[in-house]
């Protein structure tokens, strides 16, 4: 150890235990020193960095000439990284900062893979020294940006405002990005993928059924929705069906039968030939479709779009979960952590020069690789399959 780095080792009674049981039963880190608000931002960059993806000569000869190059490189945790995670020059809580940070990058490293592409395998996940390094590259490349991250975090703050009743935990969301970082164009291949199988139909009605049909399902689920949703669109045979949102029902003619009523309000509007986005009250109910129409929005282009669904929730430990019908189910975000959450996603994307569909589709791809029961996260084989089967293959 070279001299000046002394301060990275303390006795093991100076640490405090960081992990707590979040919302949906994962262990996530509290801190009250640590702000984790940064952390996806610099590790973002210096995971580019050391890939050398962004081979900006001002930028590579910045971080190689920097004083504390050296250091970072051997995976000292240095003044420019601690102010990324919120430390203000307080000497007194310098230690403390110090253990917390090497406390948390030991329980992130081994879950956390250096290439998102491939398997979990010893080789492929980082090791803490190699992670702090990353986190340290990365608050140069922040630092090489004029971007102050004291006056950073106090932009995220307002940003975020009040997410209540949740208040969003980052401490997981770096390690679910760059584990998801393979699919960070999903929106753009699905659309591509998706198109490819239905040529010469119009790309706002086949995403804004794929969209419509996306609540409450697992990406299979939504394959087969979407499957009989689009076989009804173009069958255009009416029925009576009823509308069960709010405490009046509703009977009312529709082309689609056998979904759920929050998602047979969008439908109906879609075969009235209107977009997603052109909410309809003729059903007297207001609904709160901003996931869906997101998630249709991000299929056709646009970058700032983010659907917050249970995924991206969970990303941050804000799964809200309430009693219906005798089960507790998760509920979707309330306005105020919708905002919070897509302002996230949008100020990750600027600081990293990513788009914010990118960064939210990381954040997904990574998580569902972690804790869901289904691996897939494309829906080309899946509507293969289904598309391929009785009713469905028949439709023009």
């Amino acid at each position: 150890m070279e001299k000046g780095e002394q301060h990275q080792l303390f006795p093991v009674d100076e640490v405090r235990e960081l992990k707590t049981k979040g919302s949906w039963g994962v262990e996530f880190f509290t801190s009250d020193y640590l702000q984790f608000e940064l952390v996806p931002i610099i590790a973002l960059l210096g995971h580019e960095y050391i890939n050398g993806v962004k081979n900006n000569p001002s930028l590579i000869r910045y971080i190689e000439r920097h004083k504390e190059f050296k250091k970072i490189k051997k995976g000292a945790i240095t003044p420019t990284l601690l102010s990324s995670f919120g430390f203000k020059k307080d000497n007194e809580l310098l230690l403390k900062y110090v253990n917390e940070i090497q406390q948390y990058a030991a329980h992130e490293a081994p879950k956390t893979k250096r290439q998102s592409h491939l398997k979990r395998f010893a080789k492929n996940m980082f090791t803490e020294k190699d992670l702090i390094s990353m986190w340290g590259y990365g608050s140069i490349c922040l630092e090489y940006q004029d971007n102050i991250p004291s006056e950073y975090l106090q932009h995220i703050k307002r940003s975020l405002g009040d997410a209540s009743p949740h208040v969003p935990n980052f401490s997981h969301a770096a390690r679910y990005i760059l584990n998801g970082l393979s699919d960070r164009y999903w929106y753009e291949e699905t659309h591509r993928d998706v198109m490819k199988l239905f040529p010469g139909e119009d790309p706002r009605v086949i995403f804004d059924l794929l969209a419509a049909t996306s609540v409450r399902s697992s990406i299979e689920a939504n394959a087969k929705k979407f499957a009989l949703a689009r076989y009804q669109y173009y069958k255009k045979e009416y029925r009576e069906v009823t509308i069960r949102i709010g405490k009046n029902p509703k009977i009312v003619q529709s082309i689609f039968q056998g979904f759920l009523s929050a998602t047979l309000v969008h439908l109906i509007d879609i075969g009235d030939g209107l977009h997603l986005c052109e909410a309809s009250e003729d059903l007297g109910v207001k609904i709160n479709a901003r996931k869906i129409k997101n998630f249709s929005k991000a299929m056709m282009g646009s970058v700032d779009a983010v659907p917050v669904d249970i995924w991206l929730m969970r990303v941050f430990d804000t799964d809200i979960k309430a009693l219906y019908q005798g089960r507790m189910l998760s509920r979707s975000p309330t306005p105020k952590l919708y905002n919070a959450l897509h302002a996230y996603f949008k100020i990750v994307a600027r600081a990293t020069g990513f788009e914010a569909r990118q960064v939210s589709a990381s954040a997904w791809a990574g998580i569902r690789g972690e804790h869901s029961n289904s691996k897939t996260t494309r829906f080309k084989p899946l509507l293969e399959k289904t598309l391929n089967k009785g009713i469905f293959a028949s439709v023009a």
